[in-house]
């Protein structure tokens, strides 16, 4: 079984030392995949928190664009009734000279 797994080989013909030398290769493979995880996982976190950052960013820039437009459409409201002020004043002056 075991030197099926490693290479095709029957127990019988390996020596100690090739399943020895085959099972450090496969400890370093395992501990490289193992760095490689672990550093997959960091960099995942990282753009987690990259992604988090942004959209609460996003969120903020929201609220303050939402209360910039607010403001502008108060500023708006409140200049169209001066402009219907005026013309009415300009429409009552007019009449009063038309007298």
């Amino acid at each position: 079984m075991i030197g099926s797994f490693l290479g095709g080989r029957t127990t019988s013909e390996e020596s100690s030392t090739d399943v020895a030398e085959r099972m450090q290769e496969l400890e370093a493979e395992n501990k490289q995949q193992a760095e490689l995880i672990k550093n997959l996982q960091s960099e995942m976190m990282k753009l987690q928190v990259s992604f988090k950052d942004q959209a609460y960013n996003a969120h903020l820039q929201i609220q303050e664009l939402t209360k910039e437009r607010e403001a502008v459409e108060v500023k708006n409201a409140n200049l169209i009734r001066e402009l219907d002020l005026a013309r009415k004043l300009e429409s009552f002056a007019a009449q009063q000279d038309g007298e």
